[in-house]
């Protein structure tokens, strides 16, 4: 099977996803996300072509979906945490290669 993913018919060897936590949902959801477009287009690399954290802020402290996306303060140090786990994560459970933050 080939992905024609580009306008003008040109095969395609990669697929570069943007997911940020504030719109797109957890890591999880991410795994998941990754794991379906491999499995559909089995031919094609599936990267994290665009991610950010939040760096400022804070979420209430009866606000459990706010502590679902940002488990990691809003802080440089939290950025850093979260962008090891982020690659963590994908590196144990999908066949991503790449994050570009």
């Amino acid at each position: 099977m080939e992905a024609y993913l580009l306008l003008g018919g040109t095969p395609d060897d990669m697929l570069g996803l943007s997911w940020y936590p504030m719109r797109h949902g957890t890591i999880s959801d991410l795994c998941n996300n990754i794991n379906n477009i491999q499995e559909k287009f089995d031919n094609l690399d599936v990267w994290v072509a665009e991610t950010a954290y939040y760096w400022t802020g804070q979420c209430d402290d009866n606000d459990a979906e706010c502590h679902k996306l940002f488990p990691f303060p809003r802080t440089e140090q939290g950025q850093y945490d979260f962008l090891q786990h982020l690659r963590n994560t994908l590196e144990r459970n999908t066949t991503c290669e790449a994050v570009f933050y």
